[in-house]
């Protein structure tokens, strides 16, 4: 039977980082899934220095779920396991751990933003939107890290009602995460941001930044995976980027959320180098 910590009554807020005493070079995070609910399963898992244990093998294994019930002003946490130290990982035990939770509805995979705010800081418009917290109408943020940690992304759930806010260590030889369930009051909130994600897209091929481009309306595209424009633009960043099996895959998306745009490809100039193939041809209608 998994081991389980007792039940947090508090927003969590995990300090990254040596645990009991263990060194930690590393750490990786991941949302598992969400249920039908205010309610996500992670997996967080902490790695050893070289030397110091198995390499592959981590000396930090936390996996369970973080809830916010009906009425409750914030999260708990209940781990269904929690293991540190060195010798502590038993893979097939984890394995069960996440299969299990899967099986208790943890099944829905959320949409995960990407937050950079090394390169939107100078873009006025989208920095508004994407740093800060405003457009989440969230009623408190209790427990946001200030120094030493950046915000680096936010997992939805597949709802609206909540998110996952992940942040990561100021620092470059490693990384280290802390992470917050929050409610989101603002259902538009996640297409607001999206949006910005492809303005900043736009400011950002302008400066001359091709594939900081990319990596913006892929944000984009990835956080509202319906949105017909978001496709669409992500697939315009990926044929200029040269990836014309990527790009007609995206515009294909893009046509079947939205026909019209079918009219619109064959004219525009991101996609010049698409016209002379036949899928290209095939999907506009020749």
């Amino acid at each position: 039977m998994y081991f389980v910590r007792a039940c947090l009554c508090v927003i969590l807020l995990l300090a990254a980082g040596p645990a009991a005493g263990q060194a930690i070079e590393r750490e990786t995070l991941s949302a598992v899934g969400w249920n039908a609910a205010c309610s996500v399963a992670v997996a967080h898992y902490g790695y050893p220095p070289i030397g110091q244990g198995m390499r592959d093998d981590p000396v930090l294994t936390e996996i369970g779920t973080l809830t916010i019930g009906p009425g409750a002003p914030s999260s708990r946490v209940q781990w269904d396991i929690n293991w540190t130290g060195v010798g502590t990982w038993q893979p097939g035990q984890a394995a069960r751990a996440l299969s299990d939770l899967a099986a208790a509805g943890y099944s829905h995979a959320g949409f995960a933003e990407l937050v950079r705010p090394q390169r939107i800081s100078s873009q006025s418009g989208p920095a508004q939107v994407l740093l800060s917290t405003a457009v989440f109408a969230m009623r408190s943020t209790a427990g946001w890290p200030s120094r030493g940690w950046n915000w680096d992304q936010v997992v939805y759930s597949p709802l609206g009602n909540c998110a996952l806010f992940v942040f990561r260590a100021d620092r470059q030889d490693a990384a280290f995460y802390r992470f917050l369930l929050l409610r989101v009051y603002n259902p538009s909130a996640r297409g607001r941001r999206a949006q910005a994600h492809l303005d900043s897209a736009g400011l950002t091929y302008d400066a001359g930044d091709l594939p900081g481009a990319l990596e913006e309306s892929a944000i984009a595209a990835q956080m509202v995976p319906d949105l017909a424009g978001a496709r669409y633009r992500h697939a315009a960043m990926l044929c200029l980027s040269g990836r014309s099996d990527e790009s007609l895959a995206e515009l294909e998306a893009a046509f079947r959320l939205d026909p019209k745009l079918k009219a619109k490809a064959p004219h525009d100039p991101d996609f010049e180098s698409l016209r002379a193939f036949s899928r290209f041809q095939s999907l506009t209608g020749g």
